[in-house]
């Protein structure tokens, strides 16, 4: 289930934070995990669909792509392929 961010109306609303944002305080090395639901949330496309199969072809296991050369072939051939789309755009951006 995904929540969607509201912003509060009034100074009140804020006030349901404050002992979240007194923790994160007193706690400067917090670390939080989060479930997929919260990159998918932000925008970040999510890999398997609503039963959990891939919606592409599965990621390479550390296994498989230290056991089998043809596997290592494939896994750097589809990076390759791949390389273009990914990285393109940026060095089309002006120089800052």
């Amino acid at each position: 289930m995904q929540v969607a961010a509201r912003r509060p109306k009034h100074n009140s609303d804020m006030d349901v934070y404050t002992p979240l944002v007194e923790f994160v305080r007193r706690h400067p090395r917090l670390l939080v995990l989060t479930g997929a639901g919260c990159s998918t949330g932000a925008g970040i496309p999510d890999y398997r669909d609503a039963n959990g199969a891939w919606k592409r072809s599965e990621p390479m296991r550390f296994q498989l792509f230290v056991a089998d050369a043809l596997a290592r072939q494939r896994y750097w051939a589809r990076s390759m392929v791949g390389w273009r789309t990914m990285h393109w755009p940026i060095w089309r951006q002006p120089a800052m």
